[in-house]
């Protein structure tokens, strides 16, 4: 029986090839053959041999990750899925907290988890479908609890690789502030220079232009669930939070955000300048507007030729850093390969 996996990134491929292994130590047959795209040879022709590995298979699993949900070759490859496989067993595989976004093509499929109940249901259906005696139906249980911890540690691994990136050498957990140990899906962090401003003219003004790109995000980027920001309810310039206070909490919430938007439009001693540093440490996608790359520090300014998670987008007002938006949605806090 051949049985395909679809991946897309960095994530869900090692997850992909995990699973692979995983299937293959398991059922220790002959009979069956995992394919993945980077099975394929030198020489060979990528999309044909694409095509075929779907075609020909009886099951097919999308491993789904916070990282590829979103991702076009993800749905153009299940599309080809449901489209060529032999039968109904098309299982999209959620590596993730949160359930498939409504609007999402793979909704109509049934899907599994990484628990040890789920992926012992489909260890089960790739025994059955693929007809496969390697391993005795009253010995399943028993080899699946010996292999699972192995697989779920794996996995593990490479989530927390996947969210620590620059640091991974450190659990996620350790990293200040250690009481939040979780990434929200869709949380975007807004960070803006407020405190610095010398006017209640002046920070009136930029409250409200922030909060009219945090709007911006919210209604163009369709993977946001919300934004954060720390200026968004203090009326009052004076009002600001004590030092130790502003530090726990905006670092808080910049490490449980997915992606992270930086404004600096002045050349300003700012926190926000901690806040970009600390967000590229986390390897957050991180989106800086600027006016001119002048107006950074030297050492960001040429930051996205270097740092594949970094993108600079120079705007000459708010008006156009909410335009840009608007017209790149989604793709603007897409994570670069």
């Amino acid at each position: 029986m051949k049985l395909f996996i679809s991946w897309s990134k960095n994530t869900s491929k090692e997850i992909a090839l995990t699973l692979k292994e995983f299937l293959s130590d398991f059922f220790r047959s002959k009979n069956l053959e995992v394919y993945l795209s980077t099975s394929i040879q030198p020489g060979e022709n990528w999309f044909d041999s694409i095509r075929d590995g779907i075609k020909d298979s009886e099951i097919c699993i999308i491993v789904m990750t916070d990282e590829n949900e979103l991702s076009r070759w993800t749905h153009f490859e299940a599309g080809a899925i449901a489209f060529n496989t032999k039968s109904s067993n098309v299982i999209p595989l959620l590596v993730t907290s949160r359930d498939l976004d409504e609007t999402s093509p793979l909704k109509h499929f049934q899907y599994v988890r990484n628990t040890h109940h789920e992926m012992l249901k489909l260890i089960r259906l790739v025994k059955s479908v693929g007809r496969l005696t390697g391993v005795r139906q009253d010995e399943v249980s028993k080899r699946f609890d010996d292999l699972y911890p192995k697989f779920e540690a794996q996995i593990t691994a490479t989530l927390d690789r996947s969210v620590t990136g620059a640091i991974s050498n450190i659990p996620f957990g350790k990293v200040f502030p250690s009481d939040t140990v979780q990434v929200e899906a869709g949380k975007v962090f807004i960070g803006a220079p407020m405190a610095s401003l010398n006017t209640p003219a002046q920070y009136q003004a930029k409250q409200r232009d922030v909060s009219h790109v945090a709007e911006a995000v919210e209604i163009c980027c369709k993977s946001v669930r919300r934004t954060y920001w720390a200026g968004k309810d203090i009326k009052d310039p004076n009002k600001f939070d004590g030092e130790r206070v502003a530090l726990l909490r905006d670092l808080s919430h910049l490490k449980s955000s997915e992606s992270c938007i930086f404004i600096i439009f002045e050349k300003l001693a700012s926190s926000v300048l901690v806040e970009i540093g600390y967000a590229i440490a986390l390897n957050k996608r991180t989106v800086i507007f600027c006016k001119t790359r002048t107006d950074l520090p030297f050492l960001l300014r040429r930051a996205d030729d270097q740092i594949a998670n970094v993108s600079i987008y120079e705007c000459s007002d708010f008006a156009e850093i909410e335009r840009t938006i608007d017209l790149d949605g989604d793709e603007i806090l897409r994570m670069r390969s």
